[in-house]
């Protein structure tokens, strides 16, 4: 797998060096087997056997969130104003839940589809 430094960089303000990204990545992940310099940008390889268990970091977001996370760095995650969204309250419906155990639920939700019509599957 390649990870462009440029792209890690978009996600976290970074004053460590590819090398130094790499070495974390190294000790902490998985082995970074190249580092390549390609026009602006510097690439770091990595072998996705190596983190088979981390799906999360597939992904360019993911092993910047993880570089954040070496460095105890801020990641400006674009996700995370998808999180923040709230929802306009819908009036109230018949039914009501009872939780007998609060501390097994932490939080319930859920919705309610009007109009739906059952037809045969095609």
């Amino acid at each position: 797998m390649l990870i462009s430094y440029h792209w890690i960089k978009k996600f976290v303000r970074l004053n460590q060096s590819p090398q130094q990204i790499a070495d974390k990545i190294t000790l902490n992940l998985v082995e970074v087997e190249s580092i390549e310099k390609k026009g602006e940008d510097t690439i770091l390889e990595i072998e996705n056997k190596g983190i088979t268990n981390r799906p999360d970091c597939f992904s360019q977001l993911g092993l910047a969130r993880e570089t954040a996370a070496y460095f105890n760095l801020k990641l400006n995650d674009p996700l995370e104003k998808l999180i923040n969204l709230t929802f306009p309250q819908v009036k109230r419906i018949p039914f009501t839940v009872e939780v007998s155990e609060p501390s097994l639920c932490y939080r319930y939700s859920s919705i309610v589809l009007t109009d739906v019509k059952v037809k045969p599957s095609p």
